[in-house]
C-alpha cells in the first residue's frame, strides 16, 4: 500500500506543533534559576561587603612562625610570602594600620594565594572564592598592594563559571539529542501506523461532509 507523502508530512507536522505547544515551562524556570547564583558571582566580587574571614578558615596557621621582616608567618606559609615578594615586593609596604592586624590580614592573604596555588579548577567553589574575596578585599582595605589578586581572582571567578557553563552546555546537547532519538523513532512509529491505518482512512475522506448512507444506493441509479 502506497503511502501518502503530503497527507504523512501534514500528520507529523501537527504531531511536532502539538508537542511544541505542550512544552512546560517549569523546567525553562529552572534552568535560569540556576543560572542566577553563578551569573551573580562577579558582583559578589565586587560587592563591598563585611568580610567574614577568619583564621579558622584556612589549614596550617597554627603552630610556631618564622619572623619574616617585620611580622611572622606559619611556616606553611613562608614559601608563599617569598614567592609574593619576589613578584610584588612588600605588598604591605603602604599600609598604616596597626602591626597585629596587618599581620593578620597579611597571613589570611598568604593562605589565600596558597590555596589558589594549591587547588586545581574544578575543586574551586564558589564559597571558596568568597573567602578568597575576603581576605583580598581586608588587605586592600588597609592599603596592601594586592590589586594584582583581585584581578587573578576575577580570571578565577570566570574559569569557575565557564566550567560550570561548559558542563550545562554538554547536558543540553546530550538531552537534544536524546530528544532526536525519540522523535526519529516516533517518526519511524507515524509512519507505520499511517501505512496500516491508510485503507480506513481513505473510506472516511468519502464520507467527509455527507450523510453516512452515502453511497448506498449508487448501484441501483
Amino acid at each position: 500500500m502506497d503511502v501518502d507523502m503530503n497527507e504523512f508530512q501534514n500528520l507529523l507536522q501537527m504531531i511536532l506543533v502539538n508537542a511544541d505547544l505542550n512544552q512546560t515551562k517549569p523546567e525553562a524556570a529552572t534552568c535560569c534559576n540556576d543560572e542566577m547564583p553563578v551569573s551573580d558571582l562577579l558582583t559578589k566580587i565586587e560587592a563591598d561587603e563585611e568580610s567574614k574571614g577568619k583564621f579558622s578558615d584556612f589549614n596550617g596557621l597554627d603552630g610556631d612562625r618564622i619572623k619574616h621582616g617585620k611580622y611572622s608567618f606559619p611556616h606553611s606559609l613562608v614559601p608563599t610570602l617569598e614567592t609574593i615578594i619576589g613578584a610584588y615586593g612588600d605588598i604591605s609596604a603602604t599600609s598604616k594600620m596597626n602591626p597585629s592586624i596587618t599581620e593578620m590580614v597579611y597571613i589570611m592573604f598568604c593562605a589565600s594565594v596558597k590555596e589558589m596555588n594549591d587547588l586545581r579548577l574544578e575543586e574551586i567553589t564558589e564559597d571558596r572564592i568568597l573567602k578568597w574575596r575576603d581576605a583580598i578585599k581586608d588587605a586592600l582595605r588597609i592599603s596592601f598592594k594586592v590589586d594584582f589578586a583581585m584581578e587573578h581572582l576575577k580570571k578565577i571567578a570566570c574559569a569557575y563559571i565557564g566550567q560550570i557553563e561548559r558542563q550545562k552546555l554538554k547536558d543540553l546537547a546530550m538531552r537534544i539529542s536524546r530528544l532526536e532519538d525519540d522523535l526519529n523513532f516516533r517518526k519511524q512509529e507515524l509512519a507505520k501506523a499511517y501505512k496500516q491505518s491508510k485503507v480506513y482512512i481513505d473510506v472516511a475522506d468519502n464520507f467527509n461532509g455527507k450523510l453516512v448512507s452515502w453511497g448506498m444506493f449508487q448501484s441501483c441509479a
